[in-house]
């Protein structure tokens, strides 16, 4: 998924079907959980540049909460592009400031 819109309307028909089975937000990963009609479980996500969530991550917080993706939306806008998780930099001083004062450290978003 490129962008929350989509993730958004993609939730629509297995919803409509009965088949979601959940949402979760990984921080740099926002997921949806279903069924198909055999049984076998999938998910469709969409990944998020380390640097777009990078307070999120310095959070952290529990690692997997409930996905609310208005809220998501709220925050980053319907039409972000998503992008990979590969920002090195984001990762170390994320990692870095939490180490220096107790894992309390906090490093700000780039929204």
């Amino acid at each position: 998924m490129d962008t929350l819109a989509e993730l958004r309307r993609t939730r629509t028909r297995p919803a409509e079907a009965g088949a979601l089975t959940g949402a979760s937000s990984h921080a740099s990963t926002k997921a949806l959980y279903a069924r198909d009609p055999d049984g076998i479980e999938f998910e469709v996500c969409r990944l998020f540049p380390d640097h777009a969530v990078a307070g999120e991550l310095s959070a952290m917080t529990s690692p997997t909460r409930p996905l609310d993706i208005d809220a998501e939306i709220n925050v980053y806008g319907a039409q972000t592009r998503g992008g990979p998780r590969t920002d090195h930099t984001v990762r170390r001083q994320v990692f870095a400031a939490a180490e220096s004062d107790g894992g309390h450290g906090r490093v700000r978003d780039a929204r």
